[in-house]
């Protein structure tokens, strides 16, 4: 009998899972035929500011003020999961962060419940282009415009089951699946935790000093990232577009946005 099937995804406040936190996680489970029956979904106060991150998932911190805390949750998740094979797009940047999150919570690490399988590998051996999941989503024509103002975890493990349909030949299902049911009951879960919750961020605009300031700090962060996880590539490239940024003060566009992306977890 074959193991059952899970997609995953998570949203945190950072790309470090030595002090950042899981605000969202998601996991869609499919039957034989590739169809939702069943998913795992909770957004989650990470008792720290999710500061910039906003920009990207959309929770605010007084939005997940009231939330559980991963550990409430962890023995459902492990309930959830326990047994299947688990998908995930780049599946180390998820499993860094479950696994500190399943430790803090006297947990064993993630691979102790199921199988592993990481789509952006899957994904590589099969195409040479950037395999990103907004580009994989682009090259297989999947409509993504469900995650273009912000990227929450139920949808993008929606999506990423889609995904791995196209990279696996079977694209003629990805008409098939039907997420409705599985949506309209996220719906009423979301409306209840979104009552009362009001937003808090706004753009106050900065000098273009602090902006380059902001960026300093990022690239930091992207590499003590780096050095802290082997499987984070290009941290000397990081390092000497910081040195460029420190010699005369300036970053394109381009840099600014690749920069931006890989701070905020979208592209790893």
């Amino acid at each position: 009998m074959s193991p059952r099937k899970i997609f995953l995804d998570t949203e945190t406040t950072g790309l470090n899972p030595r002090f950042c936190r899981i605000v969202e996680i998601a996991a869609i489970e499919v039957d034989e035929n590739d169809q939702p029956v069943a998913s795992f979904h909770e957004y989650l106060n990470p008792k720290q500011d999710v500061g910039d991150t906003f920009r990207i998932h959309g929770l605010s911190n007084a939005f997940l003020a009231d939330k559980k805390t991963f550990a409430e949750v962890a023995q459902s998740f492990i309930d959830f999961i326990k047994g299947a094979e688990i998908f995930a797009h780049n599946m180390p940047f998820d499993k860094s962060f479950l696994d500190a999150e399943l430790s803090r919570a006297g947990f064993k690490p993630l691979i102790t419940y199921g199988t592993l399988t990481d789509t952006l590998k899957i994904a590589k051996s099969k195409l040479t282009c950037s395999c990103s999941l907004d580009n994989l989503l682009d090259i297989f024509n999947i409509d993504r415009s469900a995650r273009r103002a912000h990227h929450g975890a139920l949808i993008d493990a929606e999506l990423l089951l889609l995904v791995y349909l196209a990279l696996i030949g079977k694209k003629d299902k990805i008409s098939k699946v039907s997420f409705d049911a599985m949506n309209e009951e996220d719906r009423a879960y979301q409306r209840a935790s979104y009552a009362g919750a009001e937003p808090e961020f706004e753009d106050e605009g900065e000098s273009e000093d602090d902006e380059l300031d902001d960026y300093e700090r990022k690239l930091n962060a992207i590499i003590d990232f780096g050095y802290e996880n082997d499987f984070f590539c290009n941290v000397e490239m990081y390092e000497s577009i910081l040195e460029q940024l420190e010699e005369n003060r300036f970053l394109t566009e381009r840099q600014k946005n690749a920069i931006d992306n890989v701070y905020f977890g979208l592209v790893l």
